[in-house]
């Protein structure tokens, strides 16, 4: 009889397992995305302001996209 709890808790174990290592997984590229979606965001604005004439607001925006992101681009 006490094989079935010890079958069970390892079943158990086995999800509690594949669970925490999806969440430490997916932690990571969630900040990564953000991360990336800031910067993303930055570049445009930089982009936007430097087709208007406004050099130096565009080269801020551009910077601080790149700060956030490095991109060799």
């Amino acid at each position: 009889m006490s094989g079935g709890g010890s079958r069970t808790r390892a079943r158990v174990r086995a999800w509690l397992t594949t669970a925490v290592a999806a969440l430490i997984l997916a932690s990571p590229s969630a900040a990564f995305a953000d991360a990336r979606t800031e910067a993303r965001a930055h570049f445009k604005k930089g982009m936007e302001a430097i087709s208007a004439g406004k050099y130096d607001d565009g080269i801020a925006e551009l910077k601080t996209a790149y700060e956030i992101s490095p991109h060799p681009n």
